[in-house]
């Protein structure tokens, strides 16, 4: 509640992380005191020095990228909260001889400047780190790469797909350059002799003196490893030509595929859990070898951020076989109200080849008071003891707080996501989203069917009015 805003618009001043949250904003009238105007749901994010900021991730140049423009386009990915990005571009890989440092308030950069041309054959280094006020963000991983040799005048710069689990994609990005003196004529380019690699941009048209051309190339890994392929291009400069980049595309094949964990609402001094999932993907047995909590931001706030997270089950070498999928429990508990970031990194070992893969751990731990209620809903079975083979119905209980308390709330909001692995489970999703001033009670039925190995389950999710809240709410408003 904030009192006497009366105006059209409204500064919000001295506000601090911890009131970060949903907001509505009610209009009411002194002369028509039945009439009340509610707006919609208003999420409100408010960082500061305090919060972490995340490193960005380098996105082209790649690591090792060769066939590089001498005025390259750099681009990165976005950091949440960031207002401005520090650019370094230097001669070693400690930075101390730099040859550009800029501040640009986008995700990209280009050098443009008299003094920014990079020299052709040599080899560079750069990073990026986020900026805000007051606070200076991680730094990227540093990445190296190196400018179109001389006398190579059309080159195409390395595509790097990255890591993508098997059956899954990722998305490539090139540049061809003519670093000749005159225009050329692109006719075609294709890829040979591969099947997970596939151009999505049609390489045609006229391509004027120091000018480039973007690339880019979808990757669709069908086992782990290492993949490269070779990018062949006609042109003509005046006369027909044609030229190979032998190895020029590259993607790493990952047999796991490891998700996300974001914990959207922790209470302080409470534990709450949630699964970590991990799919095997490949055709072949993995070897599980190591899973550890790692810091993503700068600092003691970064390892404060880590802190408060860790994995509930004793980690030691599992197996996983094909298809198969594992849920590994992650506890998150604090003291103190934070937005925390982390990452876990799990470890693993197949056909004699070890990889890693790194997940996000996201947190927002908030105190409980009056005008942020709290409820948490549960699942449990009717019947325990049942034999295999029968259906157990399950039914969704209040676990912690009160549906009261929701109810007082300005716009009551709930929302009960339920993501299923398709090759594991009969249904792959199904959400319900009620967001309504009468619905406040959300009900459930799950049946658990025993499948050979695995267990399937069914889940039927119905949102229904419960009289008493909805009356609740209309004497309210």
């Amino acid at each position: 509640m904030i009192p006497r805003a009366a105006a059209a618009t409204l500064v919000l001043e001295h506000i601090q992380p911890s009131q970060s949250g949903t907001y509505v904003c009610r209009a009411t009238n002194s002369r028509l005191p039945e009439l009340v105007n509610i707006t919609r749901s208003l999420a409100v994010i408010v960082t500061g020095s305090n919060v972490a900021l995340e490193a960005p991730e380098l996105i082209f140049p790649p690591h090792n990228a060769e066939n590089i423009a001498t005025r390259p386009r750099l681009v990165w990915s976005s950091v949440d909260g960031a207002k401005r990005y520090e650019v370094t571009i230097a001669r070693d890989a400690r930075l101390e001889h730099v040859v550009v440092q800029r501040i640009v308030a986008d995700s990209t950069m280009c050098l443009v400047g008299a003094n920014e041309m990079l020299e052709r054959g040599e080899r560079y280094f750069w990073c990026v780190r986020a900026l805000t006020l007051g606070n200076v963000g991680e730094q990227s991983s540093i990445s190296q790469f190196r400018v179109v040799p001389v006398g190579m005048d059309i080159a195409i710069s390395t595509i790097d797909a990255g890591h993508s689990s098997i059956g899954n994609h990722a998305i490539g990005y090139g540049v061809l350059v003519n670093l000749a003196s005159r225009a050329v004529t692109l006719d075609s380019a294709h890829i040979e002799r591969s099947t997970v690699f596939t151009l999505l941009d049609k390489i045609q048209g006229r391509l004027e003196p120091n000018a480039e051309f973007a690339v880019r190339v979808r990757f669709a890994p069908v086992q782990s490893g290492q993949t490269t392929a070779t990018l062949r291009l006609w042109y003509n400069d005046g006369q027909e030509r044609q030229e190979a980049f032998v190895n020029v595309i590259r993607g790493r094949g990952a047999a796991l595929r490891v998700d996300d964990v974001i914990f959207e609402a922790v209470r302080v001094g409470k534990t709450a859990l949630k699964a970590l999932r991990i799919l095997n993907r490949s055709a072949s047995t993995v070897i599980l070898r190591a899973m550890h909590v790692q810091t993503q931001g700068p600092g003691e706030l970064g390892r404060q951020s880590a802190a408060i997270f860790g994995i509930a089950s004793d980690m030691r070498s599992d197996t996983l076989y094909a298809g198969d999928t594992m849920f590994v429990p992650v506890r998150c508990s604090s003291l103190r109200e934070i937005d925390a970031h982390a990452r876990i990194i799990v470890h693993w070992e197949v056909d004699g080849v070890r990889d890693s893969v790194v997940a996000r751990l996201i947190a927002t731990v908030r105190l409980v008071h009056a005008d942020n209620p709290s409820v948490v809903v549960g699942i449990r079975p009717k019947v325990y003891n049942v034999p295999p083979g029968t259906t157990v119905p399950m039914e969704m209980f209040v676990a912690e707080g009160n549906l009261e308390a929701l109810a007082q709330a300005a716009v009551p909001s709930i929302r009960v996501p339920v993501a299923f692995d398709r090759s594991v489970l009969r249904e792959q999703q199904k959400a319900v989203h009620a967001q309504y001033a009468c619905i406040t009670q959300v009900m459930g039925l799950v049946e658990y069917q025993h499948c050979g190995r695995c267990i399937a389950l069914v889940l039927y999710l119905a949102h229904l009015q419960c009289k008493q809240l909805q009356d609740s709410v209309i004497r309210r408003y």
